[in-house]
């Protein structure tokens, strides 16, 4: 591990003018979630201060995914009760950060692919929920974790772009994993310095957790440890169907751990690729 380079990249992290912070109608709305009190007025109230997310909101709620009926939704408040509370804060929660990066022009791979990979990664990881009742996974925490997976990769590839660059060869050329890589070139991996962005975001905490430990889920704390498992079984099987591009150079490695957690057999799991296909049209509207 390069040490001192480690230090020269914490050190940056801590003085960069420009990073960048979740707005403020966030904190309102997670604050108004948490209050068992609060009803979809009150959510309403805030969200119409930021219309981007309103409209993404309304544009999720009509989507095939969730709108089984031929009636268009227009009315925020109906779709957020659609929704729940929990849904419409990682909805809000998503598109905040992926609205903080779209003047980031990605240097060594396309944004809009790497959000087609997490966003993927969070649809094949709720599809295996659903087939693992015994694990008693809440879809809208698989649906955070799998969106929010890879963030630690936009950081570097916006703000250590160099560094990132020489990892990305090291892990092609040298056939190792990327945070394997960048440990070697950086003294840190895309999955810590995540972690720490995560945290000063004060991102739900099994966002925190798949972020940090997605690629080491035997590490996770117990409590977020079966749904860490979901989400690398979940990367491993979006990188090699091609859904998106993840900024990985080399396939992911597969956890023994996590495939045995998920006992699932072939047949099944390609029964959730089919699924997923089904919807790629759909994921690639809401983008």
């Amino acid at each position: 591990m390069n040490a001192n380079k480690r230090y020269d990249i914490l050190f940056k992290l801590k003085n960069i003018q420009d990073l960048p912070t979740l707005p403020v109608v966030m904190t309102k709305l997670s604050e108004t979630i948490a209050n068992q009190n609060c009803c979809a007025k009150d959510i309403v109230d805030i969200l119409n201060n930021d219309p981007a997310i309103a409209t993404k909101i309304l544009k999720t709620v009509n989507s095939p995914l969730f709108c089984t009926g031929k009636q268009r939704i227009d009315s925020l408040q109906y779709a957020i009760v659609r929704l729940g509370f929990k849904e419409v804060q990682n909805i809000a929660l998503s598109t905040a950060i992926v609205k903080m990066f779209e003047n980031k022009k990605g240097k060594l791979f396309n944004i809009k692919e790497f959000w087609k990979h997490s966003m993927f990664t969070s649809l094949v990881a709720i599809e295996l929920g659903k087939r693992l009742p015994d694990l008693k996974l809440k879809s809208d925490e698989l649906h955070i974790a799998g969106l929010l997976h890879g963030i630690g990769k936009i950081i570097l590839d916006s703000y250590f772009s160099d560094d990132f660059e020489k990892s990305m060869s090291l892990s092609l050329n040298g056939n190792i994993p990327l945070y394997n890589a960048e440990e070697i070139i950086m003294g840190i991996n895309h999955c810590e310095l995540g972690y720490m962005i995560a945290l000063n975001w004060n991102l739900p905490d099994v966002a925190v957790h798949a972020i940090r430990f997605y690629h080491a889920p035997n590490e996770a704390p117990e409590k977020h440890r079966d749904i860490v498992h979901v989400i690398n079984i979940s990367d491993y099987l979006v990188s090699c169907n091609d859904f998106g591009i993840s900024g990985e150079v080399t396939t992911p490695n597969l956890n023994k751990t996590s495939w045995e957690q998920i006992s699932l057999n072939a047949s099944e799991v390609q029964d959730v690729i089919e699924s997923v296909k089904q919807n790629e049209n759909i994921l690639a509207s809401l983008l």
